[in-house]
Parts: C-alpha cells; sequence; structure tokens
C-alpha cells in the first residue's frame, strides 16, 4: 500500500508538472504573437507612385499614395514595370520596391506614400509640412529627396526619420543646403551614405558623388549601373528595412531604436584605410 500510495503522489505531481509545463507553453505563445502583432507605420516622401499590389505580401499593406502637389493625373493600370524602371518620375516607386524588397515578411508593415515632387520633378516647402502634419501617427519616415530651403527650422520630424545623403547633380553643389540633409546633428534625423561594390578589380569604395560624407552616420551599397535605383536613394532604401528587420521590437520609441542600431552597427574597411559604419 505505501508503495502504491507513493505511486499515486508522482503522478499527481508529474500531472501538476505537465499543466504548468503547458501553461508556459501558451503564455509564451501569446507573447510571441503579441510581439510580432505590432504594425510599424512607415511613410515615404517621394515623386509619384505605382504599387503593383496593395498588399505584396500578408504582413505588408500599401496605402493609397496621397498626392499633395495636386498635379499627379496617372492611370497605374497603364504603367509598366519597364516605364517605372526607366522614368524618373517614378523615382519613389523604386525606392518603395527596394524597401519591400529587404523588409523581413514577419513583421507587420503599414505604408503610406506622399508625392511631394509635382509631375514635372519640382517640389516646395508646403508640400513638405503638409506631408509632416500627422508626423507622430508614423514609426519612421523614408526620405530619400530633400527640398531647398532658406528657413529650415520650419520643419521638423519629431520622429524617427531615414534620409539619403545628398549627391551632387542638378543645381546641387557642396554648398547646397538641403532639408532635411542639413539637420544631420539631431539624433533623429538617419543620414544613410552610399558605398560603390566591388567591380573591375576594385574592392569596395567611396562613392565620390555623395557630399559632406563626414556627416552621414550609416553607409549601405548603391548598387551597380545596371540597376534602375541607386546611389544613396537605394541606400536609405536598404537602410530603413533592416533597421526594422534589426530592431523591431524597439520601434515606437526613437531613442530604443538609435541605441538599437549603435549596438548593431558593424565596422566596414573602405579604401585607403578609410572605415565607415553599417549594420
Amino acid at each position: 500500500m505505501h508503495h502504491l500510495f507513493t505511486l499515486k503522489i508522482l503522478t499527481i505531481q508529474e500531472d501538476k508538472n505537465i499543466y504548468q509545463r503547458v501553461g508556459l507553453l501558451v503564455l509564451l505563445f501569446f507573447i510571441s504573437i503579441n510581439s510580432q502583432a505590432k504594425t510599424l507605420t512607415v511613410a515615404i516622401l517621394d515623386t509619384a507612385f505605382c504599387p503593383t499590389s496593395e498588399r505584396p505580401s500578408p504582413t505588408i499593406h500599401i496605402r493609397r499614395a496621397i498626392d499633395l502637389t495636386k498635379t499627379h493625373n496617372i492611370d497605374c493600370s497603364k504603367v509598366s514595370a519597364k516605364e517605372i524602371s526607366s522614368n524618373r518620375l517614378f523615382h519613389g516607386q523604386l525606392v518603395l520596391n527596394r524597401f519591400i524588397e529587404e523588409l523581413s515578411n514577419e513583421i507587420k508593415v503599414d505604408i503610406q506614400p506622399f508625392q511631394i515632387f509635382d509631375k514635372n520633378g519640382f517640389t516646395r516647402p508646403s508640400y513638405w509640412e503638409d506631408a509632416l502634419v500627422d508626423n507622430k501617427k508614423f514609426d519612421l519616415f523614408i526620405i530619400a529627396a530633400g527640398v531647398k530651403v532658406k528657413s529650415v527650422h520650419v520643419l521638423k520630424v519629431p520622429t524617427l526619420a531615414f534620409v539619403a545623403g545628398a549627391t551632387f547633380g542638378r543645381g546641387i553643389n557642396k554648398t547646397t543646403k538641403l532639408w532635411p540633409q542639413v539637420d544631420f546633428r539631431k539624433s533623429n534625423i538617419i543620414t544613410i551614405g552610399s558605398y560603390l561594390l566591388p567591380a573591375d578589380g576594385l574592392k569596395e569604395r567611396s562613392d565620390h558623388t555623395l557630399i559632406h560624407p563626414k556627416r552621414m552616420k550609416y553607409f549601405f551599397a548603391a548598387g551597380t549601373d545596371s540597376e534602375a535605383l541607386k546611389g544613396s536613394s537605394r541606400a536609405v532604401a536598404t537602410a530603413a528595412a533592416r533597421s526594422i528587420n534589426t530592431c523591431h521590437d524597439q520601434f515606437g520609441k526613437v531613442q530604443s531604436v538609435i541605441d538599437c542600431l549603435e549596438k548593431k552597427k558593424k565596422i566596414l574597411n573602405l579604401e585607403a584605410n578609410k572605415q565607415v559604419q553599417t549594420y
């Protein structure tokens, strides 16, 4: 009888342990679901957008682009992939495509495109101001462009913004002041520079079209000449996506994301012992 009684006690204890383990597994399951359930909100400020799908994956939702210039009248059903890749008007769509390509498909993202360059490629500070009116409702902004303004202090991004470094081009030189690039000292303005990939026997090296490379916080590949999107525009789209992949749980608190990226950073060696940060 003694042995049977002992056996019964052990059985009850084992059942209790099983219930505890099952309860723990259920708890962990719901914690996991909740951690993945948060949908990040992303705003992209650029030219025209023509997504091939409003939901390219179950976790990504692309909202209808808001045309703040009120000049675009595009029938996206008649726009081909070839036109998107060759027409400068669709630079925004190329940035969006690159961002999506780099995103983990396990993270829920809600994307709102803003068209702040008109059909002729011009922009105004007022378009940017309109795009930033509801900036607090976004977890981050992706800005692969800039605007010439005299009073740059009137434009503010209190949330996180990934900004492409300015490059030499039409009317842009070292003395040109572009916003938001000029706000590089602000911790929430993550300036992204580009570097060149190995080619023709050369290793990874600096992109000499980049203006003020010392103002860049992180660097990513500029892409190749055969790609539709290259330079710092490609770099910033890549950087924004990888920041989400790397520091997803920290989004919602700007400083937490900044600290996370700082911890995850890697040093990239370029030519002539030049070193830049990436992640």
